[in-house]
């Protein structure tokens, strides 16, 4: 009985381990909770896929399935080569986030370099996709700034982000154009000396005003 209870608890502290940051695991499974944080400074990301509604419907849901998670265990690959979290995927988005739970400095670069290697990836598979597998146009949003992160749910935990910068990443993926990356003027501000960023205007965000797009 104690092999089995403790062959169960290593299954429950690896299964915590991979669903969440190791920060996250660990208070979970010391405290059985997580205090919410403020960060000052992170960087989000938003990536979806233009007209994947048109597409979904001519899909089989194994092949629906399949094709999302081709894509998408390849994006986990970029955003833990360069130190990101996926916060979670919704339908076809995909959400990450850089200097959260353990903050840095260079989570601005570290997402647009992630961003770049997702784009470059999609943008491969135009003329070398599979028959069987469909090609999803991929459009990115990020922006920088600050947030609170925490742990919410008793029954099924789900680590997830809020404020004005998570709500203006989304809208940044929403005016991307396809195949793009498209950044806010905060994340603009941190790595223009790093990348080539051409102005895109202005957009209104709701509760926001206008925003420069770059």
């Amino acid at each position: 009985t104690n092999q089995e209870l403790e062959l169960t608890k290593r299954e429950y502290e690896t299964l915590l381990q991979n669903i969440f940051p190791q920060k996250v695991a660990d208070s979970l499974l010391a405290y059985g909770t997580v205090t919410p944080e403020r960060y000052e400074d992170a960087t989000f990301m938003f990536t979806d896929f233009h007209d994947f509604s048109k597409i979904v419907p001519d899909l089989k849901p194994e092949k629906l399935i399949e094709s999302l998670s081709f894509y998408f265990d390849k994006f986990d690959l970029f955003v833990e080569q360069h130190g990101l979290i996926k916060i979670k995927t919704i339908g076809d988005s995909y959400r990450t986030a850089g200097g959260i739970p353990q903050r840095n400095k260079t989570h601005p670069i570290d997402t647009v370099l992630t961003a770049l290697k997702m784009r470059s990836f999609v943008a491969q598979l135009k003329d070398a996709l599979p028959d069987s597998l469909p090609y999803f146009p991929l459009r990115i949003g990020i922006n920088t700034g600050e947030s609170v992160v925490g742990v919410i749910g008793r029954r099924r935990f789900a680590y997830d982000v809020w404020g004005t910068a998570v709500n203006l990443a989304a809208r940044m993926e929403q005016n991307s154009e396809s195949d793009c990356i498209n950044i806010s003027q905060s994340t603009y501000e941190r790595v223009k000396d790093f990348f080539h960023c051409e102005p895109r205007g202005q957009i209104e965000a709701r509760n926001i005003g206008n925003v420069e797009m770059y």
